[in-house]
């Protein structure tokens, strides 16, 4: 339906005199009778559309057919309700489970519904009161994917013991600050002096010794420890918090194949 108020009879009836038989120009009657100088103009062209003739009367005559409202809106809609797409967009949307949980555009890009997000969204709030909500739990377990569930803690598991190998080839120390603080009260060659190392690092990455005061924390190489072996556990880290603080998530599915992880 047409938005807005519709003017009176008596209004537009005023319009029609004025303009016709005053000569007022659309400006001077929207000053008189308190409306835009478009309702003006659009009022009095719609009149002389409906009108039989050309006279004041028809005109006056034509001024009550503007109290019947438009059976269709002044924009036609492109999906109107009942339409065949939109009955097409609810039936795709609510076909099976697997519809169900995808979204409102990717169900018009299966129907081959070009249009907008938010069009689509409107369509199927106004026209069949459907939402789309975002899980907020993990669903069950499927007892049908036990196996793969198995197969993925037991690689995990067994990353957790090959990464933290802690051995003759890799020392734990703390080191910079803690040191000179306890170094500094001792001779060069006094034999409780602690050995500082001059510089820490792995195969591929080299740097200097850390300068801060705090505790430093770090792997040190002595014979050949390996970078990779500490960024191999950060990503399996991270990737797990990842899932499972992820606010919806569909079920586990794992493909074990030698030490890749394809999808969590």
């Amino acid at each position: 339906m047409p938005s807005g108020r519709s003017l009176n009879r008596a209004t537009r009836g005023a319009i029609d005199a004025l303009h016709k038989c005053s000569g007022m120009s659309f400006d001077q009657i929207a000053s008189v009778l308190q409306v835009s100088q478009e309702t003006a103009r659009l009022t009095y062209k719609r009149i002389k559309e409906r009108a039989q003739g050309v006279n004041i009367r028809d005109l006056l005559n034509a001024c009550d057919m503007e109290n019947k409202k438009r059976e269709e809106p002044a924009v036609p809609q492109k999906f109107p309700t009942g339409s065949e797409v939109s009955r097409r967009l609810k039936t795709l949307a609510t076909q099976d489970k697997e519809h169900r949980l995808r979204t409102f555009p990717q169900i018009a890009r299966e129907a081959s519904v070009q249009s907008a997000n938010s069009t689509i969204y409107q369509i199927m709030h106004e026209h069949h009161n459907l939402y789309r909500y975002l899980p907020r739990l993990k669903p069950a377990l499927n007892a049908n994917a036990r196996e793969n569930w198995l197969r993925f803690v037991e690689w995990a598991l067994g990353q957790l013991v090959e990464v933290f190998v802690y051995s003759d080839e890799m020392i734990l120390e703390a080191l910079n600050g803690q040191i000179d603080n306890y170094n500094a009260n001792r001779g060069a060659n006094e034999p409780r002096r602690l050995h500082r190392r001059p510089y820490w690092g792995f195969k591929e990455e080299i740097s200097a010794r850390s300068i801060s005061r705090g505790m430093d924390w770090f792997m040190y190489q002595r014979q050949g420890a390996d970078a990779s072996w500490l960024k191999i556990m950060r990503e399996i880290i991270l990737r797990l918090h990842e899932w499972i603080t992820k606010p919806k998530s569909v079920e586990l599915d794992v493909f074990y194949s030698g030490q890749q992880i394809h999808r969590i």
